[in-house]
């Protein structure tokens, strides 16, 4: 079920973002030859109106064809995409990135009215034990609860943070409850430098609870300010794009970080949607030849020289630019599939 969801998701994405450009077609007035979601052989089509809705092969992205969109042939039509003001184009190129932002903040929204998820220091609950550190090797399960440390109580999480910090590297008894059973099981903390000290470590994660939700008005405001948010923080992290640290992803990658975010809960699969949107949004803004931002380029170069582009070349650009990113998305594929098949 959780698989399913993702996928849905993940193509939500997608079709919201060709709704933007959709909807500002028609609004403009042009006339939208087809909608598809997927690029390569149609699968499956149906006819409505004067736009055919398809479903195509390769399930990475979509588009939406308008007429005139293709600038190097000649349209008499007035609805045509090449014969509409350039302010129109700018807008209708630009609804689809403003699509994923909208959608981002609605989630967002959702979430603070639902109440996001709070870490509960109240007690010294474990939400989550990291595979390979000495908690895992002790035994120590999500949904345990620390009762004493070497014996002395533990009446919440700052107390048993404090008590392993101070023993690193010492063999500890830990008193657990676990399903209404009082259990014993020792541990030995890690030794970690921090703020020049020599701390304790056993690799675990506090457990958390929904807060109380937001008025509807708060929530909305609070829906934009995240989407904003993180969109400062994802410009912030392109200048450490292509460090060595850092793994790019692609559709495999994303869909199963969405799929364990909905293994979660609604809250955590419907917060990592809506960041993933506001990439997807960003993304497409980058001046990228093939993306919305390389085709507002083109858009933008016309407005200062009062004059269209040379369509062969602006044509070349963005057919060298779709392979190109086909080609990044294929190899960050594989790398995807090759780090899941080897656990």
């Amino acid at each position: 079920m959780t698989i399913l969801l993702t996928v849905l998701a993940f193509a939500g994405l997608i079709i919201f973002h060709e709704l933007g450009h959709y909807a500002l077609a028609r609004w403009c007035g042009m006339r939208v030859e087809r909608f598809s979601v997927g690029f390569g052989p149609v699968l499956a089509r149906k006819q409505v109106g004067e736009t055919e809705w398809a479903v195509s092969a390769l399930p990475l992205g979509g588009y939406v064809k308008i007429a005139g969109m293709d600038p190097t042939e000649q349209h008499d039509d007035p609805r045509a995409y090449i014969n509409r003001p350039p302010w129109q184009r700018l807008l209708v190129i630009g609804a689809g990135p403003a699509a994923n932002y909208v959608l981002a903040a609605i989630l967002f929204a959702v979430v603070l009215m639902m109440g996001p998820m709070v870490v509960d220091t109240s007690k010294a609950q474990i939400g989550q034990t990291i595979p390979g550190t000495p908690a895992a090797e002790a035994g120590l399960d999500q949904g345990d609860r620390v009762l004493a440390v070497d014996g002395d109580p533990i009446p919440d999480w700052p107390s048993f943070q404090s008590a392993i910090q101070q023993r690193p590297g010492k063999e500890t008894a830990l008193t657990v409850e676990r399903d209404k059973e009082t259990l014993e099981l020792l541990i030995v903390p890690n030794a970690a430098e921090f703020e020049g000290r020599t701390i304790g470590q056993v690799g675990v994660v506090p457990s958390s609870k929904r807060s109380e939700g937001l008025p509807f008005g708060r929530s909305v405001v609070g829906g934009f300010v995240h989407t904003w948010d993180w969109n400062v923080r994802i410009i912030q992290a392109l200048r450490n794009l292509f460090a060595p640290e850092v793994e790019l992803q692609g559709p495999v990658g994303i869909i199963r970080e969405t799929n364990r975010a909905a293994e979660e809960g609604i809250v955590p699969f419907l917060l990592l949607v809506a960041v993933i949107s506001v990439h997807l949004a960003l993304f497409n803004l980058l001046p990228i030849p093939a993306l919305d931002g390389g085709r507002l380029v083109f858009l933008f170069a016309e407005a200062a020289r009062r004059k269209p582009i040379n369509a062969r070349i602006e044509l070349t650009v963005h057919a060298v630019g779709f392979i190109l990113l086909l080609s990044l998305i294929l190899v960050v594929t594989f790398r995807d599939v090759g780090r899941i098949w080897g656990g």
